[in-house]
């Protein structure tokens, strides 16, 4: 299998993990530096690197400050800011502000719109507080947007009318695919209640 090495910010990224790995945090710290001065993110790869020296400390405080520092960056990079969302998000649950984390997650999947984990994230929590009616609403939002499309043609051929007017049928079979990637986690969860209050909801059945 050929190896395609990593970029120079990669490789520096890299070796001040594993300088943290070793508790070695200066070293740690000069190579995030050396990282973000490769990098087209400067800001970003700066932010990232806060914050993992602050998770490796325990730090959550100064993990979160970090994270948001570098959100509020410009020109960081789309792969940057998805880390810099994901750092953020597990600072607060470290941090068990457990309203605030659910606001960040809402935030990041509403950014990252065609990101299924991260609206699926989302819909977990509501539906692991029986706050059927979110979820509900959650899943709707994304398949009206296209999350849960199997087939894009098929998809547009009920959009332009051909099958289904109003695009319920669309719709319908979206939600069915939503439901259905959930549907394992929560069975195995005991959530069946849940699950079938989720269907109803949807008008699924």
């Amino acid at each position: 299998m050929r190896r395609v090495p990593l970029p120079g910010d990669g490789l520096f990224i890299a070796l001040g993990r594993l300088h943290l790995v070793d508790g070695e945090l200066d070293r740690a710290e000069a190579a995030f530096r050396q990282a973000a001065h490769l990098s087209d993110a400067e800001d970003g790869i700066i932010a990232l690197g806060r914050c993992a020296v602050a998770a490796h400390q325990g730090d959550h405080e100064a993990r979160l400050s970090a994270a948001d520092e570098g959100l509020d960056a410009d020109d960081i990079g789309w792969s940057t800011r998805v880390l810099l969302h994901q750092e953020k998000i597990a600072a607060l649950d470290a941090l068990g502000r457990a309203a605030d984390a659910l606001e960040a997650r809402i935030a990041f999947a509403e950014w990252d719109d065609d990101n299924l984990n991260a609206h699926y994230e989302v819909a977990w929590i509501y539906l692991t507080n029986a706050w059927i009616a979110q979820a509900a609403q959650w899943l709707r939002a994304g398949a009206e947007v296209g999350l849960g499309s199997e087939d894009d043609e098929d998809d547009e051929d009920d959009e332009d009318g051909e099958d289904d007017e109003d695009g319920a049928a669309t719709l319908k079979r979206r939600l069915e695919n939503l439901v259905g990637g959930l549907r394992p986690a929560l069975e195995e969860a005991g959530l069946h209640a849940e699950l079938k209050a989720l269907r109803a909801a949807l008008g699924l059945g």
